[in-house]
């Protein structure tokens, strides 16, 4: 699976829906991360993707997220800056692995 064009994969985790997003627990690193709603959003994008063997762009997760978030048009460039810097932080904190 690729987002941007970079192949990617995805750790051994396990997740839960926690009330103000998801917690998910890295088994291979023992970290437990938790993520807002926001970053939960935009991981369950990945995540869906990932399990269905789909390519994915930031953009194409920005746009889902601004119309999921009723914001309007002029707020995409904001919105696909802001879920590059979250994917950026999966790929920091090991949510993400370049594969």
């Amino acid at each position: 699976m690729m987002i941007d064009g970079i192949h990617i994969e995805l750790p051994a985790l396990s997740s839960e829906k926690i009330e103000t997003g998801v917690a998910i627990y890295l088994e291979d690193d023992k970290k437990l991360l938790t993520l807002n709603s926001t970053a939960s959003f935009i991981w369950n994008e990945v995540f869906t993707a990932h399990e269905a063997h789909n390519d994915i762009t930031t953009c194409k997760i920005a746009v889902a997220l601004l119309n999921a978030c009723s914001l309007p048009q002029e707020d995409l460039s904001m919105v696909v800056d802001d879920t590059k810097e979250t994917i950026n932080t999966f790929f920091r904190d090991g949510l993400i692995i370049m594969g």
